[in-house]
């Protein structure tokens, strides 16, 4: 009798470490590269598109170069693949698969301090980061954090 509730207990373990795994598989690569993973905070969902946009711009490079934001400047540009110039920082992705988005390129132009005192304005190449279709709301980070934080506004 023993040996029938061990066995069943380590069925039941063995199946439940089962089903976790193929749901966490699940939520790594979703059935469509666009759809964003389920469980996702708001945070990541902004990051997974926001990578997936990157993905498209810069295709097959591993790390993309930034030209970080300063007092100055009113914008962060995400300009070049690999080394650029003692001026750039790396980023590298987070996500192992986002190559769909949410987000795309937008032609709009808007002035210094537009989105408040504190956010910078996320550029691809020197084109905003649209977050909606209507180009409402557009990227932005926060240069006062101690990593990415981005945002919509």
């Amino acid at each position: 009798m023993k040996r029938l509730a061990l066995g069943a207990c380590i069925a039941l373990v063995v199946a439940f470490a089962a089903s976790n795994l193929a749901g966490a598989t699940r939520a790594q690569s979703p059935t469509s590269s666009s759809r964003v993973p389920a469980g996702l905070t708001p945070e990541g969902r902004l990051l997974w598109n926001f990578e997936g946009l990157l993905r498209r711009s810069f295709p097959r490079q591993r790390v993309v170069s930034v030209k970080p934001f300063t007092t100055t400047w009113s914008f962060v540009d995400f300009s070049c693949a690999s080394f650029c110039g003692p001026d750039y920082r790396y980023f590298e992705y987070v996500f192992h698969e986002s190559a769909g988005s949410a987000f795309h390129l937008s032609s709009r132009r808007f002035s210094n301090g537009y989105f408040g005192v504190q956010p910078v304005q996320v550029l691809i190449r020197g084109r905003s980061v649209a977050c909606d279709r209507q180009e409402k709301r557009f990227l932005i980070a926060y240069p006062n954090a101690l990593h990415l934080s981005l945002a919509c506004r």
